[in-house]
């Protein structure tokens, strides 16, 4: 599959139904808006990888690190990846690794020097992609995430994970202010 049309943007509020169609609509029913209400009031830059118009990754950077009060505790002035997901038939193709570049760009734009995320024990294929683009387990142990989402049958589901988080360092850039869609 040729790539070299991949765009990658943060979310815009008209493209919302698209990604509620493409997306991983099971799991992400409604939750699309929701980011970008987060991203209009600045907590955190919603990406978007689209090809031939289609969207088929996302991941979102939050601003105000990690949401997560076992790593929020130690783990300070990071920007923080969250939910990097790229559609399976799209998957070893070299977007998860665009997605992560625009991301560490933007979070240096901001002046970040580190950025991070969590990621699954269960999960090495995502870890050695990390792990290839420099991210370092940061030693803190394995924790836990999880919660509740409601399925597009509107059926109450629980997700738990076990994780370790990793960070990376980022070669900081002056700071320019942008609005909040626009990193």
């Amino acid at each position: 599959m040729n790539t070299s049309a991949l765009e990658i943007r943060p979310l815009e509020q008209s493209e919302i139904p698209l990604l509620d169609a493409h997306l991983d609509p099971e799991r992400l029913a409604g939750r699309h808006h929701q980011r970008f209400t987060q991203q209009r009031d600045g907590r955190l830059t919603y990406l978007i990888a689209w090809l031939d118009g289609v969207p088929v990754g996302h991941t979102m950077v939050r601003w105000t690190g990690a949401t997560d009060a076992f790593i929020a505790q130690r783990i300070a002035n990071c920007a923080h990846i969250e939910d990097l997901f790229v559609m399976p038939r799209y998957r070893s193709q070299g977007i998860g690794t665009q997605i992560l570049n625009r991301a560490e760009r933007i979070a240096a734009k901001r002046g970040f020097t580190l950025i991070g995320l969590a990621v699954g024990t269960d999960n090495p294929r995502a870890r050695a992609l990390y792990e290839r683009r420099r991210y370092a387990d940061t030693g803190i142990g394995t924790f836990q995430i999880g919660g509740t989402y409601q399925d597009i049958q509107g059926k109450k589901r629980h997700w738990r994970e076990t994780c370790q988080y990793l960070t990376k360092p980022l070669t900081a850039t002056p700071y320019q202010p942008q609005s909040p869609t626009q990193p």
